[in-house]
């Protein structure tokens, strides 16, 4: 409990007190007035409170209320704090004649007022200041003496300000220090406008980021900031060139695109026509080029056509892998050849000559091919090396099909050809149909073989597992190759000789032979076949510039020319971007990308 000891009085001036303040203060120092000032001791009515008057000078309980007798200036209730109310100032403190050190007993006001010293840093007895964070360190003001009430030569009641305390020429600035109000009074907060008013959190709109094949660029990214759009040369801005940061946070408007004019494509931020661009052809990165001796076209109609190879001896088969192009030939010093699908010098794989190759198949390891003449099966590395004999005496083989541990191959005899499979293991041939009639085209999944009987108009199957046929469709005019994918089998019908094979066409039906179609019905001479996972793509034959290359949907529509003029193609093949077929006409390998 803090013990007033000090015979000083604080003066406050009312500058820094509301009139609610002091009435509060004076309510709180004189609460039970009767009983504190009964023990005061006063010299004159100005050392008693507002209502008293000093009746008995000298004595303790001197001061008496006003208008009541003066009774016995003794008693026994404590009295130790005097305060006065004069103009503008109010006085608080000890009466001098108190006994100076008198003590103020236990009571909710003289709490109140310890807990008020401890703030306000009422002066000790020394007129020392205790050393709180309030910021008051200046010396103890003047104390008056008992019922003295100081003059002022510069104020308005004749009172001397320096006795108000520290900075007692400025009120307001004393009760800012003793009450510990921080700072210039003039001094705004931070982020404080200058009607007063706190300022929001500063505007960011954020960085914009550069439309496809264009630029934005912008001063800053603040309130009302700017940012300018601007698209690559040769590319058009759709929408608005500028956008403005907004108060919410935002950016007026949307981002402008930046797009070729109609009929050019963007690649790699230029606008190209892909009808004909050398370096975009058909698609963006796809230059028409070829490593010599291979030849280029210029791009044509959206598609580059590439002679990988020219002068070979009648090219009758092809085949495809990742990295190259195999075909054979009937030539003196090679029957199977390969050429990098970009081009360059063809390849020999084999120098042993036979009388007329056919089919042809490739695996990871092996090229294949059948000798329709000689009647044999034979392999060679893909590396190139020695030719391996499989089979011989097969009677007529074209077709031939590399899958898993075996090779299929059709013999292609009228009224008793087969349908053959030969384990890689052994040279023990297992027929899978005998007594076929011309049968053609060869294609394998997971667990059938499937066939068409040229002869007799049929698209047949059998079961790897058990060799068991069946037919599935018949009626058919010369079909002539066949293949298949997860849901449906495709085969192609050349048409009959009294109509020039104006009748001829490409077929689509399920995998059991449900629903036969005509994908490309009235279709001339069409031959080899192969399918992706959208189009079905044929080869039409034809000499003298009258063959071409064609694909159309799966389900059938509208036919697409891949390559027109050619001269005689018989076989085609495919990968992810290019068709490649071979011309028996004039001895040429070619490829088109896109297919």
């Amino acid at each position: 409990m803090t013990t007033w000891a000090s015979p000083d009085a604080l003066r406050v001036s009312a500058g820094a007190l509301t009139s609610a303040l002091a009435a509060l203060l004076i309510e709180a120092c004189f609460s039970s007035p009767d009983s504190q000032v009964a023990k005061m001791v006063c010299t004159s009515d100005d050392n008693c409170p507002h209502g008293y008057r000093c009746v008995s000078p000298g004595v303790v309980g001197g001061c008496q209320p006003l208008g009541e007798p003066v009774g016995d200036a003794g008693g026994d209730l404590p009295r130790a704090v005097s305060g006065e109310v004069a103009g503008d100032e109010y006085i608080i403190g000890p009466s001098a004649e108190a006994g100076g050190a008198g003590g103020v007993p236990d009571s909710p006001t003289h709490d109140a007022l310890a807990s008020m010293e401890a703030e306000i840093q009422v002066p000790r007895d020394d007129g020392s200041v205790p050393d709180t964070d309030t910021g008051f360190s200046s010396p103890p003001p003047h104390v008056p003496e008992p019922g003295e009430v100081a003059s002022d030569a510069g104020g308005a009641d004749g009172r001397d300000s320096s006795a108000a305390g520290p900075d007692a020429t400025d009120s307001s600035e004393a009760a800012r220090d003793i009450f510990g109000v921080k700072g210039d009074r003039d001094e705004a907060p931070e982020d404080t406008a200058e009607d007063g008013t706190l300022d929001a959190a500063p505007v960011d709109c954020g960085a914009l980021p550069n439309p496809t094949n264009g630029f934005v660029e912008a001063s800053s990214t603040t309130l009302d900031a700017t940012a300018i759009y601007s698209c690559r040369v040769g590319f058009n801005m759709m929408g608005s060139a500028s956008r403005t940061c907004q108060a919410d946070g935002t950016w007026s408007g949307t981002a402008p695109q930046c797009q070729c004019p109609i009929g050019k494509t963007a690649c790699s931020g230029t606008c190209v026509n892909l009808q004909t661009d050398n370096d975009n052809c058909g698609i963006c990165g796809n230059a028409c080029k070829a490593a010599f001796p291979s030849v280029a076209e210029p791009c044509a109609n959206g598609r580059c056509i590439v002679t990988l190879a020219s002068g070979q001896t009648q090219p009758l088969a092809l085949a495809v892998d990742n990295s190259y192009v195999y075909w054979t030939a009937v030539e003196p010093d090679a029957v199977v050849k390969k050429i990098p699908k970009s081009g360059g010098p063809a390849v020999p794989l084999v120098s042993a000559h036979v009388s007329s190759p056919q089919g042809m198949s490739v695996d990871g390891t092996y090229a294949y091919w059948t000798d329709y003449m000689d009647g044999t099966v034979s392999r060679v590395a893909l590396a190139g090396g020695v030719q391996t004999l499989l089979a011989s005496g097969q009677g007529l083989p074209d077709f031939v099909v590399a899958r898993g541990s075996a090779v299929y191959r059709t013999n292609a005899a009228s009224k008793v050809g087969t349908v053959m499979k030969l384990p890689l293991a052994g040279n023990n041939a297992v027929p899978m149909a005998l007594d076929q009639d011309s049968p053609q085209g060869l294609a394998v999944d997971g667990s059938y073989v499937y066939w068409v009987n040229h002869g007799s108009g049929e698209v047949k199957r059998a079961a790897i597992s058990t060799g068991a046929s069946s037919t599935l469709v018949t009626g058919q005019r010369l079909p002539y190759d066949i293949a298949v994918d997860g849901s449906g089998i495709y085969w192609s019908n050349l048409g009959t000789i009294p109509v020039n094979y104006v009748d001829g066409a490409v077929m689509r039906a399920t995998l059991t032979g449900d629903s036969p179609i005509a994908i490309a019905p009235n279709e001339r001479y069409p031959m080899c076949l192969t399918v992706d996972g959208e189009y079905v793509y044929w080869v039409r034959g034809g000499v003298d510039g009258t063959g071409a290359v064609m694909k159309a949907p799966r389900s059938g529509g509208a036919r697409t020319t891949i390559a027109a003029r050619q001269n005689d193609p018989i076989r085609i093949a495919i990968d992810d971007n290019s068709a490649y077929w071979v011309n028996l006409q004039d001895g040429t390998i070619l490829k088109a990308t896109p297919k």
